[in-house]
């Protein structure tokens, strides 16, 4: 439409910021693995990018959950050294 202005999108990274949070991707990879597929795309930079931008003790919490639900999705992910 002319003369409409669209507002600014504004990405803002994915972090997280309580274990809540933290829980809450571990079960999207849960679900994710449940149903026979791989951890890619979109998803997996998103998480990635969380693990390097989170407090270093979420980031190891994510590492902990997963290996404690899903240990064969740890292949996906890369532990920071902190």
């Amino acid at each position: 439409m002319a003369g409409t202005l669209f507002p600014e999108v504004v990405l803002t990274p994915y972090r997280w910021n309580t274990r809540r949070d933290v829980d809450e991707a571990v079960v999207v990879v849960m679900n994710t693995v449940d149903q026979d597929q791989d951890i890619q795309g979109w998803l997996m930079r998103a998480l990635q990018q969380a693990i390097y931008d989170s407090d270093p003790e979420l980031a190891e919490h994510f590492f902990k959950e997963l290996e404690r639900h899903r240990p064969g999705a740890l292949k996906y992910f890369k532990k920071p050294v902190f």
